[in-house]
């Protein structure tokens, strides 16, 4: 079956063609490159320049490889470009028309620096790229690098992580993107089809910094470190940026999955660093999360009922927004960035002490209970922060600080 990418130019799976007469004098045979970068500069333009002139002297031309997608595809976008076509035009059309708009990027991108199709005085080096920009984090990180440097943040409808490798990679080389952060982030958190999702969007991320000499600041968790702390039998486990993650349940576990990706990424050359962050709290987090919660009880005066466990009430490591925010920019800004950094307070506050700062912040009248849990509570931080003590980060911001802020950007929230 032949796909018209234009009136002039097809592509088609060679066996599907080949013995078709109707096709047989037009039919360009690309089997012979491989289906990746690495195909010798003369042989690509090769058979570039045969697809164009068959074109030409035809009146149309198809183009065949193995299956009709890879290698032929990219050909026929060469052959358009040979029509007048420019490059990003040629390539927006082709994922369009296509029945199957999946392009080969390493192959895609030999095209690109093959045709030097980079518009004179539209590169920009420097340019930082926030992916997941839209989102609690990645729109605090924004606000703040862009105090410093050019930031580009593009939302899912224009550019989904899921899908659009080759849109995400057209981005990069025509912004002149140096350092991609990748706060980018699937839900709901603890689906396993959510896990799937982030480990798609951190191996595309990866396979368009790869080969470009782009940065990678890679927004994990120190949730990685769970089953590590219940190995440990402990309420609050120090984790320290040496030590070797133990996930425990599908969010740490697709977290870390993730990491090892960003490490073999580093492993072929890549420069990357993975950020791994204790509780994130601040302006514009989500509505479901505790503190939040805990704010709407204490508004509306109405009870709130903290747990107790086996071993103890719960703790949570809480750091600012705002905190983090800084550390990233740091790390962006770092000429020997570290491969791993922690982002936490080191001073974790149990879940009924978060309950009285807020009752008293409030100045409610909430009733405070506790509920016996049958488990044990594990906390993870890390009080040593090494990797950003030596680019000269500390936290900054208080609890009581942080959740005064919160509470008057908040005005008259919802409290049921």
């Amino acid at each position: 079956m032949i796909t018209w990418l234009t009136p002039e130019i097809g592509t088609a799976a060679h066996h599907e063609v080949a013995d078709d007469p109707t096709v047989e004098s037009v039919l360009v045979d690309v089997r012979e490159l491989v289906d990746r970068g690495g195909n010798p500069a003369g042989e690509l333009l090769a058979r570039i320049d045969q697809a164009a002139a068959v074109a030409r002297a035809k009146g149309r031309v198809v183009v065949a490889c193995d299956a009709g997608i890879s290698r032929s595809r990219v050909v026929a976008i060469g052959a358009m470009v040979r029509a007048g076509w420019a490059f990003d035009d040629a390539v927006a059309h082709v994922r369009t028309v296509a029945d199957k708009p999946e392009l080969n990027l390493p192959l895609l991108r030999s095209l690109s620096d093959l045709l030097a199709d980079r518009p004179a005085g539209q590169t920009r080096t420097g340019t930082t790229l926030v992916l997941g920009g839209g989102g609690f984090i990645g729109s605090a990180v924004t606000a703040w690098l862009r105090g410093s440097r050019r930031v580009l943040a593009p939302r899912r409808a224009e550019i989904d992580l899921l899908t659009d490798a080759v849109e995400l990679d057209r981005l990069v080389r025509r912004e002149g993107v140096q350092t991609i952060v990748n706060a980018a982030l699937a839900h709901p958190l603890h689906s396993a089809r959510a896990a799937g999702a982030n480990l798609t969007m951190v191996r595309n991320v990866l396979d368009v910094a790869e080969g470009r000499g782009t940065r990678v600041i890679h927004l994990s968790t120190l949730a990685v470190f769970s089953g590590s702390a219940r190995a440990a039998s402990s309420a609050v486990y120090h984790a320290t940026e040496e030590a070797v993650p133990m996930p425990a349940g599908t969010y740490s576990e697709g977290k870390r999955l993730g990491e090892l990706l960003v490490e073999w990424f580093r492993d072929r050359g890549g420069s990357a660093t993975i950020v791994r962050p204790t509780s994130v709290y601040g302006s514009g987090m989500p509505p479901n999360a505790l503190v939040p919660k805990l704010i709407r009880l204490a508004r509306g005066h109405r009870p709130i009922t903290t747990h107790v466990y086996r071993n103890g009430p719960p703790s949570m490591d809480l750091v600012h927004v705002e905190d983090l925010s800084r550390a990233i920019a740091d790390l962006v800004a770092a000429e020997d960035p570290p491969s791993v950094a922690h982002v936490a307070t080191g001073q974790p506050v149990t879940t009924g002490q978060l309950a009285e700062l807020i009752v008293e912040l409030t100045g409610s009248r909430s009733p405070l209970a506790t509920t016996a849990i049958e488990q044990d509570a594990h906390v993870v931080t890390d009080a040593r922060l090494a990797a950003l003590q030596r680019l000269g980060w500390y936290p900054q911001t208080s609890l009581r600080d942080g959740l005064s802020s919160l509470l008057k950007g908040l005005g008259s929230w919802d409290t049921r």
